[in-house]
């Protein structure tokens, strides 16, 4: 999968990456280095907008019951729950 990345201001990376819990139990989804955690239900599907500046990379772990996404110097990222942040 690559995510939608393109740079608006010179020297910028943003995008939105959605991510479904396919799994028949919840999974947490969490973002570091902000430890913010939020809980998908089965089904679920959440979008994460980022963005920060070139250079950097944002990387994705997968552990069972766990999706960890870590952001790179700079970067902001953000969950939205049904178009709404959260």
């Amino acid at each position: 999968m690559t995510p939608n990345m393109h740079g608006p201001e010179k020297g910028k990376i943003e995008g939105i990456l959605a991510i479904t819990n396919t799994q028949p139990t919840e999974v947490r989804l969490t973002l570091e280095p902000w430890a913010d955690e939020h809980v998908m239900a089965p089904g679920k599907t959440v979008e994460v907008s980022y963005s920060g500046p070139s250079g950097g990379r944002m990387e994705i772990e997968l552990k069972p019951g766990e999706v960890i996404l870590y952001g790179w110097e700079g970067s902001v990222l953000s969950v939205r729950d049904g178009g709404n942040p959260s």
